[in-house]
């Protein structure tokens, strides 16, 4: 049976948790993610399931949480969180992101002033076009130089008739003076200037097929997985433990399909650990190395290791999921090794039966039903012909 310990003394990179909604998967998942931090490793736990178990411990220094219990703006303070390391790598990632998913590699900054602030700065100009440091001078909050000159930069822009929307790219260094490095102190320090009723906001934009627009207009799917891979790229580290419930939650089956590989990218070279929870063959077969993976099912009373490890979708639902698709080919060829299994004395009648049976369970379709109930009656025409005994 699964547990903390097994996933933490294996050589093994993946686990998965596969079975039907209400298998208890989620539970296991919340319950596994809990033991391992408190063992004291890195936990990353991501939820994209309205039935969220997982804890945010929001004052623990080696647990990260990324869900629904954030709220919409996660996605975000992500990419602003992202954005303000200044680690050039981890940036990369972003653009990359918006990439794949079909965004250009390019994000709109806009920052909204407050009219008291722009009047103040109007009136406080030097010879030289600067602003005065009236306004800072009047805060009780601590403002460094280097923030007073991003601010200046940025008022400059508009007060120059240039958009107030500015696009950062994969090509700006963060390293350089220039509009992204002054951008990039703003997202660092926007809660303090908003609390120096400096700024409103800050928001992001994305940008496709010439169209920008704010990146909440993103669908809920596009938003998750933005959120999931930038936050992970943001604070994964080297033995860290990543949990994730329901990845196939509003996401493309394109996704799906490459969604490990999309994972190990946000990852880099760190060496982790992933346990997963789900219920899409998709997903599985996204595992790269399937050596490197394990795959637990439920069972009567825990999740067991599976040994079969098959790449067909419908093989994969009745192996993982006790599930028949409908016109399941996979069944057909089941039911015809079960025959000649039988028939070749390999396996007893009542073998043969149990086995069938199992199959039954699964299914409510009429047809299904109908084919597996000649599959029985197949089963004793073969045993009445050479004489066998159920």
């Amino acid at each position: 049976m699964l547990d903390a310990k097994k996933i933490v003394h294996s050589s093994k990179d993946y686990f998965v948790l596969v079975g039907k909604n209400g298998s208890g998967k989620s539970r296991l998942l919340h319950e596994l993610a809990e033991d391992i931090h408190t063992i004291g490793y890195s936990t990353i736990a991501v939820s994209n399931t309205l039935f969220d178990k997982f804890e945010v411990h929001p004052q623990s220094l080696n647990y990260n949480y990324i869900g629904t219990k954030l709220g919409r703006n996660f996605p975000s303070q992500a990419i602003k969180k992202t954005l303000s390391t200044k680690n050039q790598n981890r940036i990369s990632r972003v653009f990359s992101v918006l990439k794949y998913i079909g965004y250009d590699s390019r994000l709109g900054v806009k920052v909204k002033f407050r009219k008291k602030f722009k009047d103040a700065m109007k009136y406080s100009k030097n010879k030289s076009g600067d602003y005065y440091p009236v306004y800072f001078d009047d805060s009780d909050l601590e403002i460094s130089d280097d923030l007073k000159m991003a601010i200046n930069k940025a008022i400059h822009q508009i007060e120059y008739g240039y958009s107030a929307l500015v696009w950062l790219n994969d090509n700006d260094n963060v390293f350089y003076e220039g509009d992204f490095d002054s951008y990039l102190q703003l997202l660092r320090f926007e809660r303090l200037l908003k609390k120096a009723n400096i700024i409103s906001s800050i928001e992001l934009f994305l940008s496709k097929d010439d169209l920008s627009f704010p990146l909440t207009y993103a669908s809920s799917g596009e938003l998750s997985f933005i959120a999931l891979l930038v936050h992970i790229a943001f604070c994964v580290s080297d033995s860290s433990f990543i949990f994730i419930d329901e990845p196939e939650n509003s996401l493309h089956p394109k996704w799906q399909n490459e969604y490990f590989e999309l994972l190990e990218g946000a990852i880099g070279y760190n060496r982790c650990t992933i346990v997963v929870a789900t219920h899409s063959p998709l997903i599985i077969n996204s595992l790269s190395d399937k050596n490197k993976a394990s795959i637990y099912k439920r069972e009567n009373n825990g999740f067991y290791e599976v040994n079969a490890f098959d790449d067909n979708a419908e093989e994969l639902y009745i192996d993982y999921f006790d599930t028949l698709t409908p016109k399941n080919r996979a069944l057909s060829n089941r039911c015809v090794d079960i025959i000649d299994l039988f028939s070749s004395g390999s396996i007893s009648l009542a073998n043969a039966k149990e086995k069938l049976l199992k199959y039954v369970d699964m299914t409510n379709d009429v047809a299904q039903r109908k084919f597996l109930q000649g599959v029985d009656l197949l089963l004793n025409k073969v045993a009445k012909e050479k004489g066998r005994k159920a």
